[in-house]
Parts: structure tokens; sequence; C-alpha cells
């Protein structure tokens, strides 16, 4: 049987054909389009940033910021990009204005819900988990065991992402509480392959948060990371230290 084109047309193919054409079309000038929005959003964070700005001017700024974000949902509701951003804008829009305790509650929920949204698109972006957990541990300890939830997920889905790596540790610290042992030994694994990396910050966190005891057994059998470990805690001597020895 070979293919006939008048019969395809007289059948309708060239409406189909037209059809799908024009749903492209407008799909690619919704998305550029979407895209204008999005595109200033980096400049307004940073004047959001900017010291010297007024706290009028600021405020305005953050609402101009917000108010793009959302004619890019808009007109392109789809992109987890673009609710990642917003859920940002408000975690920490909600953070500059805490001493209005009713619109910082509301600007968390907000946020929380923009990054559910980013999770639904992309469910393995491990950044949106720990941004979730992060807005969650914030909203208060009856949503700390929602943000374990999100932590464990960040872990699974970004394990190796620095700073997935960064922030698991220092909300799986702050969390240690609403953990059970599986996960208490989860954060710890991290927290041994994020030395690896930035050994000081994360001892840094170590020691803020009391973890030493924790963590200690583990760098034990790792000399490069005993090694920063022992010094960090003041456990090798000067001569040691010098020999690049460590006490036993």
């Amino acid at each position: 049987m070979t293919w006939n084109p008048d019969s395809w047309k007289k059948g309708g193919g060239h409406l189909i054909l037209t059809g799908l054409c024009l749903f492209l079309a407008i799909w690619a000038g919704r998305w550029g389009l979407a895209e204008l929005y999005f595109f200033p959003l980096e400049k307004l964070l940073a004047r959001i940033q900017d010291p010297k700005l007024s706290d009028e001017e600021r405020e305005k700024a953050w609402e101009e910021a917000i108010r793009y974000n959302r004619e890019a949902l808009n007109l392109h509701p789809g992109n987890a990009e673009y609710w990642l951003q917003l859920g940002q804008f408000q975690y920490l829009w909600s953070r500059r204005v805490k001493d209005d305790a009713k619109k910082a509650t509301d600007l968390l929920k907000e946020a929380a819900g923009s990054y559910e949204m980013a999770a639904k698109i992309c469910p393995t972006w491990g950044y949106t988990w720990i941004n979730l957990a992060q807005v969650k541990m914030v909203q208060g300890s009856q949503y700390w065991g929602e943000a374990a939830i999100h932590l464990e997920r960040a872990m699974v889905f970004a394990p190796w992402e620095s700073s997935v790596q960064r922030n698991a540790v220092r909300l799986g610290f702050i969390l240690w509480g609403a953990l059970d042992e599986r996960m208490r030994s989860e954060v710890i694994n991290v927290a041994i392959r994020a030395m690896a990396s930035f050994p000081h910050e994360i001892l840094e966190l170590v020691k803020r948060y009391e973890k030493r005891e924790s963590v200690q057994p583990l760098v034990r059998f790792q000399p490069k990371l005993r090694a920063e470990f022992d010094k960090y805690f003041g456990l090798v001597s000067s001569s040691d230290a010098e020999k690049g020895s460590l006490r036993p």
C-alpha cells in the first residue's frame, strides 16, 4: 500500500499538522515571554541585598521581583525553576520581615507551597527538597517531622551536590532530636563525605552543634580527615602536627 498525499489531506491530516504547528508556536511564544519576566530576577535579587537600599526601596524591590516571578509562572506554570526561584524570594523576604509575625508566617507558607510545586515537577532535584526542609524547620518544631522527610529526600537524590551536603549537615544537626537512628547515621555519613571537600566549614558545624562524639569514630580510619579533625579540636600536639603524625 502506497501513501497518497491527496487522501491524507482529505482525511484532515493537514488540519492536524496545522494545529500542531500552531500549538508549538503558541507554546514557544509563551515560553519566550516568560523568560523575559524571569530574566531580570537575578538583578533584582542583587538590588534587594544592597545594604545601601532603604527599607521602603527594598520592599518595593521584593514586591517587583515576586510580581515578575508570578508573571513568568502564569505563562509557563510547568517550569520547576520558576517555582524554585519564587520560593527563594518568599523565604528570604520572610526572614526580612520576621518582626511582623503574621506576614512572616504567611510568606513561609507561600514559600513551602512554591517549593512543593517545584518538587512535584522535578522530584529528583535535591536542592528543592533541602529548601523545603529549611522552610519546615523555620516554621516550628511541629513541622520538624516533615522537615526530616524532606531532608532525607534531599540526601537520597543529591548526595554529592555540595550545596545540598552543607545544608543537609546543618539541618540534620538542628533536627537531630526529630531524627531516628538511621537518619542520624545518614547525616553523619554526609558530614564525613562533605568534610573531604570543605573540612573547616563542616567542622565548624560539628563544633557548633556539639556533634564531635558522633563524628569522631568515623574519621578515625581516614588519615586525612582524622588529621583535619584532630587539628581543629586540638587533639594533636604541636610536634605531632609538624611531623604530620597523630596521637593514637
